[in-house]
């Protein structure tokens, strides 16, 4: 039996799953199975008592397999999800091995442990996601077409971006001007905020009666309705979009 998580950015239709609880109409948006201490799967044995997953395995670790044991211990070496996203998550980073460690041993309230996060995802129905910096050439049409990015990390930033067309991934040149950048907008008050998503709400839905927008055009207007006045929504134009079909599998390593 695995933990489960209400809230409101769930479906219903995740109740069809006869092995998830009856919750009634609350809309779940994560199911989970695993050993991670925000939420223990249980082992219900035949006299039916339940016990932690982790216990069980501590009591019974052959059925991890002695490679498994040797290179990982006695512990499950991945958690098991299945997420149920009626409206955008927040946005994640995934620090490695190293990075995760540090972090943990720094803010262990806020890194719960100590384990890197990289990630496997296997779309059930149509997915979206934004995942990782778009290139340098698409920062530079970032900053040619929405002028409101522009005016947020201001002229010195944006020039230097500019100046990196030639590279087409994000290597060591790039990374300063866009770690500004970023910080920038990520660290921009309400009222700046609030003020640049009207002003590309705005131009956009003017836009979009003389021209098709792009999908990422469409996705930023998606989620303003989602979560107006929310930084995260221009956070998009620095991420690249992924548009999968079901069935289709992607990888995100750590950083």
């Amino acid at each position: 039996m695995g933990a489960i998580w209400v809230c409101e950015r769930g479906w219903q239709a995740l109740f069809a799953h006869k092995w998830i609880p009856d919750r009634g109409r609350q809309a779940l948006c994560r199911a989970m199975d695993g050993t991670h201490d925000s939420g223990h799967s249980l082992v219900i044995l035949q006299t039916g008592e339940q016990v932690p997953l982790k216990r069980w395995l501590e009591e019974h670790p052959e059925a991890l397999g002695d490679k498994v044991v040797k290179r990982w211990g006695i512990d499950l070496p991945f958690l098991f999800k299945v997420l149920s996203v009626g409206k955008a998550t927040s946005i994640q980073a995934h620090p490695d091995k190293d990075l995760a460690r540090l972090l943990h041993e720094a803010q262990p309230k806020n890194y719960k442990d100590s384990n890197h996060k990289p990630e496997m995802a296997l779309a059930l129905t149509e997915f979206e996601a934004l995942c990782g910096f778009v290139s340098a050439q698409d920062l530079k049409d970032v900053l040619q077409t929405v002028p409101e990015i522009e005016n947020i990390v201001g002229e010195a930033v944006a020039q230097a971006l500019m100046n990196a067309e030639l590279h087409e991934k994000i290597d060591a040149y790039v990374k300063s001007p866009l770690r500004s950048a970023f910080t920038q907008l990520m660290t921009l008050n309400k009222e700046a905020v609030a003020e640049a998503l009207s002003k590309i709400k705005k131009r956009l839905n003017e836009e979009n009666q003389i021209r098709t927008l792009t999908p990422k055009e469409q996705l930023v207007l998606r989620l303003e309705k989602q979560y107006p006045d929310d930084v995260g929504v221009l956070s998009a134009f620095f991420f690249q979009l992924y548009q999968a079909s079901s069935w289709r599998s992607a990888l995100f390593g750590c950083k």
